[in-house]
């Protein structure tokens, strides 16, 4: 729809948050609250708060993603996370949205994923 969409998520459990590895990946929220604030449509958890997350590779395995015991994913949620893949697979580009650690400004807002070499104790 184009329209933008802030989520917030704050859990003292780590494991309930959703499993986000990429963009690109699909998630199905479940009782995620729509609010306004300062203009902006944004979403947060609210009491019950809990997510399924799909890889959005076209022709990957469908396989959710989840820290929740208990969820119903039925032939037809399958074939929508089918149909979002192809999507995004049209209108996502990996490439455009990545930054360079040397184009990071000062208070500059980004996902960094690095590789742990070492623990000092």
């Amino acid at each position: 729809t184009n329209v933008k969409l802030t989520c917030l998520f704050f859990s003292g459990n780590y494991e309930a948050l959703p499993m986000i590895y990429k963009n690109g990946d699909i998630v199905r929220f479940h009782r995620l609250k729509i609010q306004v604030y300062k203009k902006e449509t944004q979403g947060i958890t609210s009491s019950g708060f809990a997510s399924l997350t799909f890889e959005g590779t076209l022709g990957a395995p469908i396989i959710p993603r989840t820290a929740s015991k208990c969820f119903n994913f039925t032939a037809e949620d399958q074939k929508m996370v089918e149909a979002l893949r192809i999507w995004a697979s049209t209108h996502i580009s990996p490439s455009s949205i990545l930054v360079k650690l040397c184009d990071v400004q000062p208070m500059q807002y980004f996902d960094l994923t690095c590789q742990l070499l070492g623990k000092a104790e």
